[in-house]
């Protein structure tokens, strides 16, 4: 709807200069309301319709509509829509809200985390994204995502090859990573260098309208992407992908819409140049325009095909099912969900937005939650936990070790937990709660023998652990080196930074300059529910213990024979997230 009012205001300004009437100026002008009211990135049209406005003055080399005038109904209609949309809602909010203190933000570390002190310099950060994302919109809107993952796949054993040993390590960071914004800057660039040379080789021809067209459509892509900025207001994090938002893509395809018979135009002609005119532009014309059509239309049917038809029943199915298992939601609930890892999600269930906030909305009606529930995002945003409010509760994991800290945190029994595992080829879901509840319990009983064992994390907030409470615990200052000494044990720990294609082996190799000692791979447990994958090298009496954790490795050494309490602690350590 937002599209259509813009498309709208848009033409009815021309129409307004082509019969010099200002019936359809005013109709114009109400479309911009309808457009801004519909969605607010549409703000945009406030710079966009001055320029079109200078753009008729200029192509038509003669005034129109007095400069006053346009200038009185111009701040006339900004006026109108600050005080709508600022000043009547922040008068409504300072008196509604006159006695209540605002709490600081907190950062949850979740994309909806409301925390601007993330970034220590914001006004830095602002004017980054104000000249990116225009330059990066430009490429975006004509490149479909899966071609530009095709794209960067097709690149990645050329810009990386692969070592001798097979580690494709670079070519899946290149993939994931700083690939398919090459890709995309390269293209945005490229595009940007054309529009500029074809804008001043059309001034040059005196082909005024072509020129007019063509700033018109790229100052609608970059205006169009500027109202994204403003999001770093209300969600700091989000804006890091490579690629916005589908939703976001509306507005600049209108000037992308415009470019794009001139970019295959010109593109033909130069195809017919290089073949010296055997092969004729309007035949390339008509072939370029149907391998991109073709292109396009199988990008989204198979988006289409695995998103909407295959995956949006499933989701639908899932919430059907879970309320035939549980038609009404308890005081105080746990669920807790498995999948045998064939969704298009993989271990997840198949749902594209917040699975907490679905199951939270499909049970309203039946049974509401309280509504300070739905005042933030659920859960803050997190992917699993645990919110109480009035005196019902509400919670929602994926990982049994999750599940298992909050319940030893008496957040909630044992009771309360609604277990359940979904198959995705059958689209079905099972009940597995006596079974979960099971596990937990005998998790309550394993966890008593160490729940007077404190919380320890260390003084440059990396990581934590649990330990004994009469063990000693030594620091060095400004380090990440940790001393713990214990009437049955010692030891000792150090992590360090690693790269994400780090390789234990090779690192054993080069410590130990290739005289290594035994060397066994095993799991370090604290309980049954959180353990770690560690490499042990015995040597001298001594034992090392490895640890990789995304790109810390903590290294732990003991000379004790007996390593329970050593595998307890190592099994505990978490890395922090700042």
């Amino acid at each position: 709807m937002s599209v259509t009012f813009v498309l709208f205001s848009i033409l009815l300004l021309k129409l307004a200069y082509s019969f010099k009437n200002k019936k359809y100026l005013y109709l114009s002008l109400l479309s911009l309301f309808g457009a801004v009211f519909s969605k607010e990135t549409a703000g945009y049209l406030f710079l966009l319709l001055p320029i079109l406005v200078f753009i008729e003055e200029r192509v038509r080399r003669n005034r129109t509509f007095s400069l006053r005038f346009l200038s009185k109904l111009f701040v006339f209609c900004l006026i109108l829509y600050v005080v709508i949309r600022f000043v009547i809602p922040g008068i409504g909010n300072l008196l509604s809200g006159a006695n209540k203190i605002r709490a600081k933000a907190v950062d949850t570390g979740t994309i909806v985390s409301r925390d601007l002190s993330i970034h220590k310099n914001l006004p830095l950060e602002i004017v980054f994204r104000t000249i990116t994302y225009p330059i990066r919109m430009t490429g975006t809107v004509f490149v479909p995502r899966d071609t530009v993952v095709f794209m960067v796949e097709a690149l990645a054993p050329i810009v990386r090859p692969t070592p001798s040993g097979g580690d494709r390590t670079g070519q899946v960071e290149f993939i994931l990573g700083s690939g398919p914004y090459t890709v995309i800057y390269l293209f945005s660039i490229g595009m940007l260098i054309y529009i500029f040379l074809k804008i001043k080789d059309s001034l040059l021809s005196k082909k005024y309208q072509e020129s007019a067209a063509l700033v018109f459509g790229i100052g609608t892509i970059f205006l169009a992407s500027l109202p994204l900025v403003v999001i770093i207001f209300a969600f700091p994090r989000w804006g890091y992908d490579s690629y916005f938002d589908g939703r976001h893509y509306y507005h600049p395809t209108i000037g992308a819409a415009i470019i794009f018979p001139f970019l295959l135009e010109d593109t033909s002609r130069f195809i017919s140049k290089i073949f010296k005119s055997r092969v004729k532009a309007s035949a390339t014309f008509v072939g370029l325009f149907l391998l991109w059509l073709i292109n396009n239309m199988f990008i989204f049917n198979y988006n289409f095909g695995q998103i909407v038809n295959k995956y949006n029943g499933d989701r639908r199915e899932v919430l059907v099912q879970l309320k035939k298992h549980l038609p009404v939601l308890p005081k105080k609930v746990a669920f807790y969900f498995e999948t045998d890892g064939n969704s298009i999600y993989g271990p997840i269930l198949p749902f594209q937005t917040s699975v907490p906030q679905a199951i939270s909305v499909y049970y309203y009606k039946t049974s509401p939650l309280p509504n300070s529930f739905f005042e933030n995002t659920i859960l803050n945003g997190k992917a699993e936990g645990y919110q109480v409010a009035q005196g019902q509760g509400f919670g929602y994991y994926m990982n049994k070790d999750k599940l298992a800290e909050d319940l030893s945190r008496g957040e909630f029994q044992v009771s309360n937990i609604y277990a359940y595992h979904y198959k995705a080829g059958e689209v079905r879901l099972l009940d597995i709660s006596q079974k979960i509840r099971s596990e937990m319990a005998d998790y309550l009983v394993e966890a008593e023998k160490t729940k007077d064992w404190k919380l320890f994390k260390d003084k440059i907030q990396v990581f934590s652990f649990l330990y004994p409470p009469e063990a000693i615990i030594n620091q060095e200052d400004n380090t990440m080196t940790i001393n713990i000494t214990h009437p049955s044990f010692s030891l000792n720990l150090f992590v360090t930074i690693v790269s994400p294609g780090f390789n234990a082996n090779e690192y054993l190799q080069i410590t130990s300059k290739g005289n290594l000692g035994i060397v066994n791979s095993k799991k370090v447990s604290y309980d049954k529910f959180h353990s770690k994958d560690a490499v042990a090298i015995s040597e001298n009496g001594q034992i090392e213990y490895l640890i990789q954790l995304t790109d810390k490795l903590i290294v732990g050494e003991t000379d004790q024979k007996d390593n329970t309490f050593v595998e307890k602690i190592l099994g505990s350590i978490v890395i922090l997230t700042k």
